[in-house]
Order: structure tokens, then C-alpha cells, then sequence
């Protein structure tokens, strides 16, 4: 079972709880994840939740791996409180076993997907248009994803959710709950009628679930994204700063969310609620277009700030970074690095090259086009008085990586040659700030030390994640190119 169930809880009217009982889970690291989020908290077999105290908990969690007796889901409600949730897990019924709404109080019904192995997406089913909606959180770049998204929100358009959602979540209470921490926050932002999804983020130390709010027909109202560790507490700390800071700037075309609340709730968890302009099938082109390139152009005029490269928080901190990686690599490799780095820097510093605020997650999947407008969102790796084209190389490469699996050979005509449209894009975004010849490729090995340094300390904080691997190597090879010389990364 993934440890990402524990999330569910993020949906219901409170997301902590004083004595709480788990029931059908023995994984140490999903009951670990509970605790996280019960004070006191009793384990159980499924077969013995008759034997439980009744009325005696904020909440029932109970996980069947066949759809249960009735019997089982009467001791489980027995057991919440007069306030208290009940939450049922299990998979969709296929063989006419009792139903789960006859013996629960009007049920809130989720469905899990892809897999109760590896969970990223809790959606409401029961409502059609905001099952459907609810895929707006996921927004895939290659073909065969997005025709899997297609067929997924067609199906749910007809309220077939549970064709992809093998797994169904139950919550019921016995009395109307009071609303506390961030359900009341986001009641009080959005109004009481709201339907809430939730992603649970991709897995890594830096994973933050994402919660999608709704109104009844299915509109999207905006987001929430949360931090409950000290490395994802700061991201979204950043991000509200920097929407706040990004919104009051001259964008022409482009646009931010609003900023509906920051701050730290009742719980201890740190929220970011923002608004969207998001429509359940939105896209953004994969190529930069002339819109890209004028939302950079502005950004880096709007922050613009000329001062001494290695007195800038970007040198230090990136210089930080390959300091803090020693005794992970070999010194061969780490060497190398820093050599890059130095490399780099010097010749950035020498040009006196003006930063200037950057997006630094700047992609096709982080912005989308509405209503004539660039939105561009996920904020949490901005950053101020940055290096400039950080985002232009971000896009180009990211997309040639990721989603066309190019060749170093072809990745690195795009960054310096005028063949391709990336290519075009690339050099009008120098041009415009002045930048040519070895301050180019300075910036180019500069950004690259930055992106390797970062998934190093990732990867060494949680281990390699889906699509890394091709990251780094291609990030390697490119860096040689960069630096003129063949700069042997172990990664």
C-alpha cells in the first residue's frame, strides 16, 4: 500500500485528529504516515473492529481488500464519534456485495487512481462534471498520457469514473461536522459548497499534495498546495512570496494566480490557496512562441538588478550546493563540477551580466493558455537576482528531454543554433539582454551546474525518481559541451 492514503485526510472536515483507529494496515511506513496526523492512535485487525470501543474516535479508518461484509462497516462507524469521520477504503464492488451506501450516512464517495500501490490522484465520483474536472491536476506532455486523459475524462463526463478508479474511498459522519483548519480556510476563500480533489504529489522528499478546489458544477475555483516538512514548508513559502512579489509587475499577456491565503494553519501545516484561470481542459504549446519570449523579456525588465555576480545570492547559493555535495560523488567528478562552476563565473562576473528574477521550473506543463493570456504557475523555485535565460534554457531543454527523449547531439543544436524554433527563441532572448559569444555558454554550463547540484541533493535526500537518470545524463554531456572540455560527472 502507498504511504500517500494517509493524504485522504486532507479531505475531510479536519485534517488532524486527537484518537484515531487504523483497521486492515499493518505497513509500517503507512502507519507512520498516520501518526503524522493522529495524536493517539489504535491498530486493529479488520476481523476485530466489533471488538472496538464504540463512539470513541475522531476518526475510523478502515482498508478491506474485498468489498466487506456489512457487518465490518457497521463496526467501523460504531466506533467513530457522535462528530466523528468513518472512512471506508476498498475496491469497487463487482460482485453484488452489500452496498456500502445502505449502511453509511449519506457518503462522500472517492475514487482512487491509478492504484492503491501507487496513489496520486483522490477524485470525487460521484459528481460527474467534477470528476472530470479533477483531471486538470494532471497535465501530461506525451501523446499516449494525454489520450489516457482524454478517455479518463470522457468516462467520467459519463460517470463511468470507476473504470480507472479501481479503489473507492467512503467518508461519512454520523452528525454535520464543524469545518477546522484548512477545510475552514478554504470554505471561508471559496464558500461551503465546494468539492475538493487531491493530488498527492510526486514521491520525493520535496513532494507536496496538491488539493484542486471546485464548485458543484464542476468549475475550477483554485489550488492549495501544502508543506508539513521543513524543505517543503519553505517551497511554499516561496511561492506565495514570489506570486505576490511577480503580480505586481507589468506582464502584458501573461498572468499569475491571486494569493488567497498563506500562512500556517490550526494543524501546523503550511498552505498556499490560490486562484486559477484553469478550465478542465486546458493546454499550453510545447515550442515557445512569441508570448514565452515577451513574458521573459518583461520579467527580466520589471526585476532587473546590476551588481557583482559572485556577491549574488545565486553564486552563493549554487556554490553552496557543490560544497555540500563533497563526500557524495567521487572527487574526480566533484571536481569537475566546481571546475564548471568556477569556469562560469568567472566569465559571468567579468561581463558584469545584470540577474534578475527567475521562474526556474519554467515549462510547457507549468503554464497553460486562458482566455488569450500566458498563466504561469508553480512558483516554488523562484528565485530573485538570478541568472538571466535560466527559464528559456529551463523550457527548451526540459521539453527536449522529457518529452522528445533527444539526443545530447540534438539538444545541443537547439541551445546554439538558429535551425530550430528553440533555437530561434534561444538567441532572440540573448539578443534582447545582450548576451553572446562565451557569456552564452557560460550561462548555459551555469544553468546546468545549478539543475545537476539540485537533483544530486534530491536524489541523495530521497533516491532516483522517474526520469532523472535521463536528466543528468543528457545535463552531463551538455555541460562538456559548455565548458569546451569533457567533464566526467559520476552520477
Amino acid at each position: 500500500m502507498d504511504e500517500r492514503i494517509a493524504e485522504a485526510l486532507l479531505l475531510l472536515s479536519a485534517n488532524s485528529f486527537e484518537r484515531g483507529l487504523i483497521a486492515g494496515i499493518s505497513d509500517t511506513n503507512v502507519i507512520a504516515a498516520f501518526r503524522k496526523k493522529i495524536k493517539h492512535l489504535a491498530i486493529t485487525d479488520v476481523d476485530r473492529l466489533g471488538s472496538a470501543e464504540k463512539g470513541a474516535f475522531d476518526l475510523v479508518f478502515s482498508f478491506f481488500d474485498v468489498p466487506p461484509e456489512r457487518g465490518k462497516l457497521e463496526a467501523t462507524i460504531d466506533a467513530a464519534g457522535l462528530e466523528g469521520a468513518a472512512v471506508i477504503v476498498m475496491p469497487r464492488d463487482r460482485f453484488g456485495s452489500p452496498k456500502v451506501e445502505d449502511s453509511l450516512r449519506a457518503p462522500k464517495v472517492y475514487g482512487l487512481s491509478p492504484s492503491i500501490q501507487d496513489l496520486r490522484l483522490i477524485l470525487p465520483v460521484e459528481n460527474r462534471a467534477c470528476a472530470s474536472a479533477s483531471l486538470a491536476l494532471y497535465q501530461p506532455s506525451l501523446w499516449k498520457a494525454k489520450l489516457r486523459k482524454f478517455l479518463a475524462y470522457w468516462l467520467a463526463r459519463f460517470g463511468l469514473s470507476t473504470v480507472w478508479t479501481p479503489w473507492l474511498m467512503y467518508v461519512s459522519y454520523k452528525n454535520e461536522p464543524a469545518m477546522k483548519g484548512l477545510p475552514a480556510i478554504l470554505v471561508k476563500c471559496f464558500g461551503k459548497d465546494v468539492q475538493l480533489a487531491l493530488f498527492t504529489g510526486t514521491q520525493g522528499y520535496l513532494r507536496k499534495p496538491t488539493i484542486q478546489i471546485m464548485d458543484v458544477c464542476g468549475s475550477i475555483l483554485g489550488y492549495c498546495k501544502i508543506g508539513d516538512n521543513f524543505q517543503t514548508k519553505a517551497m511554499v513559502e516561496n511561492e506565495a512570496n514570489m506570486i505576490k512579489l511577480v503580480a505586481g509587475l507589468d506582464l502584458g499577456d501573461a498572468m499569475v494566480p491571486d494569493v488567497m491565503f498563506s500562512g500556517v494553519t490550526i494543524d501546523g501545516i503550511t498552505v498556499l490557496v490560490q486562484s486559477t484561470k484553469k478550465t478542465h481542459l486546458s493546454c499550453a504549446p510545447l515550442v515557445p512562441e512569441v508570448m514565452h519570449g515577451d513574458f521573459l523579456g518583461r520579467l527580466f525588465k520589471e526585476t532587473r538588478v546590476d551588481r557583482r555576480f559572485r556577491e549574488a545570492p545565486v553564486y552563493l547559493e549554487v556554490t553552496e550546493r557543490v560544497r555540500g555535495l563533497e563526500g557524495y560523488a567521487e572527487d574526480e567528478p566533484l571536481r569537475n563540477l566546481a571546475d564548471a562552476l568556477e569556469w562560469s563565473s568567472d566569465i559571468i562576473d567579468e561581463a558584469r551580466v545584470p540577474l534578475s528574477l527567475a521562474h526556474r521550473d519554467f515549462t510547457p506543463w507549468n503554464t497553460f493558455l486562458a482566455e488569450g493570456f500566458l498563466y504561469v504557475f508553480d512558483w516554488e523555485f523562484g528565485r530573485t537576482e538570478w541568472v538571466p535565460l535560466s527559464d528559456a534554457f529551463h523550457f527548451v531543454l526540459q521539453k527536449g528531454i522529457l518529452v522528445d527523449h533527444a539526443s545530447e547531439g540534438s539538444l545541443w543544436e537547439r541551445l546554439i543554433g538558429d535551425d530550430s524554433s528553440e533555437g530561434r527563441f534561444l538567441k532572440k532572448s540573448a539578443a534582447m539582454i545582450g548576451i553572446e559569444g562565451d557569456v552564452y555558454h557560460a550561462l548555459i554550463a551555469f544553468y546546468l551546474v545549478d539543475m545537476i547540484t539540485m537533483y544530486l541533493f534530491h536524489f541523495r535526500g530521497y533516491g532516483r525518481t522517474v526520469g532523472g537518470e535521463e536528466l543528468l545524463t543528457r545535463w552531463k554531456g551538455l555541460l562538456a559541451r559548455a565548458t569546451k572540455e569533457k567533464v566526467s560527472l559520476l552520477l
